[in-house]
């Protein structure tokens, strides 16, 4: 009776057919352990159905359970938003954005295949963004003629950039960029007394020649 209540198994009635299955199959192997095998094959009919209905149950739970993962990928890249949005307010929310959403493709690829990345249809969101934050993250970060970047520029700055030119430090590559204010390519004196000069608002930063470059 319990092998006969089994309905065919479908996506709209397994959670309640499942049950159902199990309850059968229970019943089966008690009855086996009780009165062994042959005994049930020669009394119990419908066992072939039984174990077709567990098989169908099966694939249909993976099936739904991979297309869940897959939408969870999709959803998790989703997230992520238009990769053109993503600037420097934003970048460090966005790239844990991306990480996420790379985390779930993982768990999907690795329960069901590598094949399943196709099945994602906005797969390519995450390395266009990865390319982004790592554009915006590589971006120097620097002050035209703040040497030291303590959010100032006085004569320390031109100080700095004056030991530079003769050897005496070594100026970190963004620091380099910052003293640089003729953009030269090269740290020397003319840019130590640019700095200076600034330092007394002889004259404005945005007029460093190195400025006027970037706002062109």
């Amino acid at each position: 009776e319990a092998i006969a209540a089994i309905e065919n198994v479908t996506e709209e009635n397994y959670q309640s057919v499942g049950p159902k299955i199990d309850r059968a199959e229970e019943l089966y192997q008690s009855f086996v352990d009780a009165y062994g095998q042959s005994e049930a094959d020669a009394m119990i009919t419908g066992v072939g159905d039984m174990t077709a209905a567990r098989t169908e149950y099966d694939r249909i739970v993976k099936e739904i359970a991979k297309r869940a993962a897959i939408q969870e990928a999709i959803d998790a890249i989703t997230a992520i938003g238009a990769v053109a949005d993503i600037n420097e307010e934003n970048v460090d929310a966005k790239q844990a954005l991306v990480e996420a959403a790379e985390q779930a493709v993982k768990e999907l690829t690795d329960a069901y295949g590598q094949d399943m990345v196709s099945e994602v249809s906005n797969y390519g969101t995450i390395a266009d963004a990865k390319a982004r934050i790592a554009a915006i993250k590589d971006v120097p970060q620097y002050t035209l003629g703040d040497v030291n970047d303590d959010d100032k520029i006085d004569a320390s700055d031109a100080l700095m950039a004056l030991q530079a030119s003769v050897s005496l430090i070594t100026l970190t590559d963004d620091q380099k960029l910052a003293a640089d204010v003729n953009d030269d390519g090269k740290v020397d004196a003319s840019d130590a007394l640019m700095i200076l000069q600034c330092s007394v608002d002889l004259i404005k930063p945005e007029a460093f020649p190195a400025a006027i470059k970037l706002v062109w």
